[in-house]
């Protein structure tokens, strides 16, 4: 026989006045009293077979399986409940508000055992809790959302997209689900729907910063450089900082042979992190390429200093200090002694 705990009036919703109440209604209070829980079940089973609108008798029903944790059947006689007092049977305000309250309970008591499972990495576990959720509430996105994630942790990607995707349709102005769904295309490399994806995001918060550079990168690795350009500028309106998008629009800029706006982000991208030497040389490289004189002159000493077994910023520094540009004798001669003495 199953062994029942203690079950608080609260979640039974019971008051044992039993001057008008019928007989298997009498017999059940007074097994719950005397914590025969099983046999009270079976007396408010009885009841409603004999009055199928005792709200009562529903709930109480709810009440013994909810401390059972047998939240799904619990929640399935809370449901009743107001099933039937929408159709009119007649309750107080506030029994009515306790039955929704329980209802929720139970749905949230249920979500809670899934996600307890999934973060133990029980999956298969957290996928039936799920699932019987999604049979509570089939409009649920959330339990969609845990479903969806199961199936990606599963590497099961053609079930998370279909999973996912059903979440959308119930909520298509959520956010997580859409970073999810842009995820799981780029996995499997439709890139058009990722960056359909992404695009959605930025529309609906355009500040989020993680999609605008996933929106850049996959346009850029797309060949849409312009656009690429644009989500990247866009993102640094909102994170001036951010040093890989710096970097990552100075490099499209170097491809469209845009120079001077690739050293100018190179340039940002070094000041943000001035130890990085490889930023440091493609700044060389970009500012050379633009025909930035005094600047390559100023950070090709900073290479020169950092690496001053390689020739690279020697030459930089040869050609930027000779007769036709900053005609700087002295330390030509210099540079030009250095480069000697490492060939």
């Amino acid at each position: 026989m199953r062994r029942f705990i203690t079950i608080f009036p609260m979640i039974l919703g019971l008051i044992i006045i039993n001057g008008c109440k019928s007989q298997y209604m009498r017999s059940g209070n007074l097994y719950l009293q005397q914590q025969e829980y099983e046999k009270a079940a079976e007396q408010y089973l009885l009841e409603i077979e004999e009055n199928p609108d005792n709200i009562e008798a529903y709930k109480i029903l709810g009440g013994i399986h909810y401390e059972q944790k047998e939240y799904p059947e619990a929640y399935s006689y809370y449901q009743i409940c107001l099933h039937k007092i929408a159709s009119g049977v007649n309750v107080s305000t506030s029994m009515k508000n306790d039955i929704i309250k329980l209802l929720e309970s139970s749905w949230i008591r249920q979500f809670q055992k899934g996600q307890n499972e999934f973060q133990a990495d029980r999956f298969d576990q957290a996928l039936d809790s799920f699932e019987i959720l999604l049979d509570m509430a089939p409009d649920s996105s959330k339990t969609l959302i845990m479903i969806g994630s199961i199936y990606r942790k599963q590497e099961k990607m053609d079930l998370a997209i279909s999973t996912f995707s059903a979440a959308a349709d119930l909520d298509p102005e959520n956010i997580q689900i859409l970073d999810q769904l842009a995820y799981l295309y780029y996995y499997i490399e439709d890139y058009e729907k990722a960056i359909k994806n992404y695009q959605e995001i930025t529309e609906l918060d355009p500040d989020q910063i993680d999609a605008w550079y996933n929106l850049a990168v996959l346009l850029a690795q797309e060949n849409n450089k312009d656009e690429a350009a644009a989500a990247y500028q866009k993102l640094l309106e909102i994170d001036p900082e951010n040093t890989d998008a710096h970097i990552n629009l100075a490099i499209l800029y170097n491809e469209q042979q845009l120079s001077a706006l690739a050293a100018d982000h190179f340039e940002k991208a070094f000041l943000l992190n001035p130890e990085n030497t490889d930023i440091l040389i493609n700044l060389c490289l970009a500012l050379n390429s633009a025909g930035r004189t005094e600047k390559l002159f100023e950070y090709a000493k900073i290479w020169h200093e950092r690496k001053p077994e390689s020739p690279d910023p020697l030459y930089l520094l040869i050609n930027v200090t000779g007769e036709k540009k900053l005609n700087l004798p002295d330390l030509y001669n210099l540079y030009l002694k250095k480069l000697q003495e490492l060939q």
